[in-house]
């Protein structure tokens, strides 16, 4: 995700873990290298569609240690403008009976922005938990100052190939604070949809876009 100008939303990218939903907890029975290739009809990202109707080619490569620590980077295009992201990831998970829970911090960097890198790039530490088919996540801005109190809640629930999800946005002023809903549903292994719609303000101070979402996306693992 990028800000500039007290998070104030400019142009991003396609669909990740970490940008759109739960946070997913690693097994820390074995160390494993996983990676995959996804292309969706848009970059969502928490409600909005921050690619302009551009389509988004991303890529992952996570590695798990096997003891409950992971690492991993995420990388994506931002639709026509030819710029991408690039996303760091460390984190810890584990269980206490039944309830699961993930630790980590990722940094969101923008290469092609070297000239204003500290307008745009951004770091959050996240905290997840769960709970049998439900898990709650909080991404809370690293930087907690000034216009820099920013604060993501994501509330979501799987079932077989069905997905619900409720975020949102938290900025310091109501003006600027809005909440997102969206359900998915997996086609197959691979192809999934998305429907999503934002609620109340958007990050900018825009009105609520009035239509829904839909997003598709295929994904395949390389590893």
């Amino acid at each position: 995700m990028k800000f500039k100008n007290s998070y104030k939303l400019s142009s991003l990218a396609l669909t990740g873990a970490l940008t759109m939903g739960a946070v997913a907890l690693p097994s820390v029975a074995s160390a494993e290298l996983s990676s995959d290739l996804a292309i969706s009809s848009m970059y969502l990202w928490r409600g909005l569609d921050v690619s302009a109707n551009n389509p988004a080619v991303s890529s992952s490569i996570t590695y798990d240690f096997g003891n409950g620590f992971s690492v991993g980077t995420w990388a994506s295009s931002e639709g026509a403008s030819g710029s991408y992201e690039v996303d760091l990831l460390g984190s810890y998970a584990g269980t206490v009976g039944e309830f699961g829970y993930s630790i980590g911090v990722v940094d969101y960097l923008y290469p092609q922005d070297a000239a204003s890198l500290t307008d745009s790039d951004i770091s959050e530490y996240i905290l997840s938990g769960s709970y049998m088919d439900f898990s709650l996540t909080a991404y809370i801005n690293t930087n907690q100052s000034g216009n820099d109190d920013y604060k993501y809640y994501s509330l979501d629930y799987s079932m077989d190939k069905i997905g619900l999800h409720y975020g949102m946005t938290s900025v310091g002023t109501s003006a600027n604070e809005y909440s997102d809903i969206n359900v998915s549903y997996a086609l197959t292994d691979s192809l999934s949809w998305t429907v999503s719609k934002a609620m109340g303000n958007l990050v900018d101070g825009d009105a609520t876009l009035e239509d829904p979402l839909v997003m598709i996306s295929y994904a395949v693992p390389l590893k």
